[in-house]
């Protein structure tokens, strides 16, 4: 009874999302505002660190006004973040960090970026309420040599890798929800313009 709307596309990162992809397909219109995102960017943006653009801190980012957050891949990440908010400032969202791979063993830059994106997803949640990690960094499979065997064609996950992974991050975001019963017994009411308040609300 869901309506889902893919905002993803192949080559992404978090500066040409924030910054021109989102707004090309007016994401952020205050009429295509939902209850909930899940957001997975980072790994383009590993190569467009390593090609010079600062990976950054949350001292590049303008609480009072978004537009002039600096343009590191912190600073463009939480700007995506506020401007979600302005449009729907009850929605819930859940963060998504990288799992671990074989890949991490030959290339120890993508391990460290990783290592640091998932830190900066996991501060998130004492800066934003109602901000949620799925940890599949720290609780998910390590995308080994026989993992990649089984759900990789190529560089890319196969059907069934893309299938397992939507498995495994909605069976978080369950997780997540019935050990934090409280914030979500009243998403229906999320953009809908009534609400039974609580003190949270």
């Amino acid at each position: 009874g869901c309506e889902i709307v893919n905002m993803g596309r192949d080559l992404m990162t978090a500066e040409e999302f924030v910054t021109s992809y989102a707004d090309s397909k007016r994401f952020f219109a205050p009429e295509n505002a939902c209850q909930a995102y899940i957001i997975a960017l980072g790994a383009n943006d590993i190569t467009w660190c390593k090609s010079g653009a600062p990976f950054g801190s949350m001292d590049d980012v303008n609480f009072d006004d978004y537009e002039k957050n600096a343009e590191s891949f912190v600073g463009q990440y939480v700007k995506i973040i506020q401007k979600i908010r302005a449009i729907e400032p009850k929605c819930r969202i859940f963060v998504v960090t990288m799992p671990k791979d074989f890949w991490e063993k030959s290339e120890p830059d993508i391990a460290e970026f990783r290592e640091k994106h998932a830190d900066f997803l996991r501060s998130l949640t004492g800066i934003f309420e109602f901000l949620y990690v799925v940890d599949l960094r720290k609780y998910g499979a390590v995308y080994d040599e026989k993992f990649s065997e089984i759900y990789y064609c190529g560089g890319h996950l196969n059907a069934m890798g893309y299938k397992y992974t939507a498995d495994v991050i909605s069976t978080y975001i369950d997780f997540i929800i019935r050990n934090n019963y409280k914030d979500f017994s009243q998403v229906a009411f999320i953009g809908k313009g009534v609400h039974n308040f609580n003190e949270k609300w």
